[in-house]
Order: structure tokens, then C-alpha cells, then sequence
């Protein structure tokens, strides 16, 4: 079904897809489709599927996927440590995009936050790992290209100021 779905999403010019109430247009219709294919009971090939398509409408619609997900970003930060190694690069390309939608200050804070994980004497699964490098090397180049850490590496402290 979400092949079928996301076949007709990019077939589409996306004018049918997008309205003026972007809570209630087809392509949040078609978000909240894939979030739900992403139950606890879906396997790991579902969620892996799932995020991917959600990284691929992200490609056509960047403001709707992160206005979307900007106050969900704890829900993204459980999905880094996935066991499918697809749905933990998916999700930090998402958490990526969404970092776009925060202030220099919020998305410099989520980076603080991902890497202070990493002083934590506890040990951690790989996946956990794996998922927060991503996670970082997305959002690092997000706010790369909007100019925050230049303007506030010091003050987030992990790039050695």
C-alpha cells in the first residue's frame, strides 16, 4: 500500500496534493498513513519503509514535513536506535529536515543534547550509536547551512569552545 501511495505522490506535480489547510491536505493525510504503518507491531521493514517514504515527501515538501514534525522530536529520538539500520538513517535525515524548522538556539540545544548522550558512562547498544552519529552528522549539516554553528559553536561547548 505505501509503495501504491507514494507511487501516486510522485507521479503527482504536487498541486493535488498540497491545499491552504495543510493539516487536513492529501500530503498530511499521507503522513499520518505512514506514521501509522510505524506501530509497535509493524516489522522492521514496514517502519524502514515508512520513514523512507517520509524522507522522500520531505525531498518535494521540506516546510510541510518539518513544520510536522518540529514539536515531535522526541517521538523521531526514540526511532534512532531502530533496529533496521534503513529506518535509523531515515529517521535522522527526518530529524535533519525537521531541525530546519527550529531556532539557531533549539536546533544548536537538540545537538548539545544528542552529544552530551555520549559522555554518559552507561554502555548503549550499537544501534543507539549508530542512530545519534547520524542523527548528528544531519543536523550538523543543517545548521551548517543555515550559519548557527558558526554563530553558536562556543556556546553549545561540543565542538571544543
Amino acid at each position: 500500500m505505501i509503495k501504491f501511495l507514494m507511487k501516486c505522490f510522485q507521479k503527482s506535480d504536487g498541486s493535488d496534493f498540497l491545499q491552504e489547510d495543510l493539516s487536513n491536505c492529501p500530503v498530511s493525510k499521507l503522513c499520518i498513513i505512514l506514521e501509522h504503518a510505524m506501530s509497535y507491531e509493524g516489522s522492521s521493514e514496514l517502519h524502514a519503509l515508512a520513514l523512507k517514504s517520509l524522507v522522500d515527501i520531505s525531498s518535494r515538501q521540506p516546510k510541510l514535513v518539518s513544520s510536522r514534525y518540529v514539536n515531535r522530536l522526541l517521538w523521531l529520538r526514540t526511532l534512532l536506535g531502530h533496529v533496521d539500520a534503513d529506518a535509523r538513517e531515515a529517521t535522522s535525515r527526518l530529524l535533519g529536515i525537521t531541525s530546519s524548522a527550529l531556532s539557531s538556539t533549539a536546533a544548536l540545544d537538540l545537538l548539545s543534547e544528542l552529544t552530551s548522550t555520549f559522555d554518559q558512562n552507561r554502555p548503549s547498544r550499537f544501534e543507539n550509536y549508530h542512530g545519534l552519529l547520524c542523527a548528528i552528522g544531519y543536523i550538523t549539516a543543517g545548521c551548517l547551512k543555515e550559519s548557527y554553528l558558526i554563530l553558536g559553536y562556543s556556546r553549545a561547548g561540543f565542538l571544543g569552545g
